[in-house]
């Protein structure tokens, strides 16, 4: 169900049963299917539509081994 619809945001609302072990792995394999199923439906977003995919760089370790971070790798983690 469509929750909200503004100038840039189209929020969807999905509700999902599912068995308890597989709980925690829902965040991952829920999307797919979801857009799947949108697209089968011909149901596409009425605007352009940007994905970021933020991948944080590896961690410098310095002389005692422990891991450094820089400016830029704790400025992408923090937004």
């Amino acid at each position: 169900m469509v929750m909200r619809f503004d100038d840039s945001v189209a929020a969807l609302n999905v509700h999902v049963w599912v068995i308890t072990e597989h709980f925690c792995d829902m965040p991952v394999a829920l999307p797919l299917p979801v857009r799947t199923t949108l697209a089968d439906a011909q149901c596409a977003a009425p605007m352009r539509v940007r994905e970021l995919n933020i991948v944080q760089a590896a961690a410098q370790k310095n002389e005692g081994g422990r891991i450094c971070q820089g400016r830029k790798t704790a400025r992408t983690m923090a937004g």
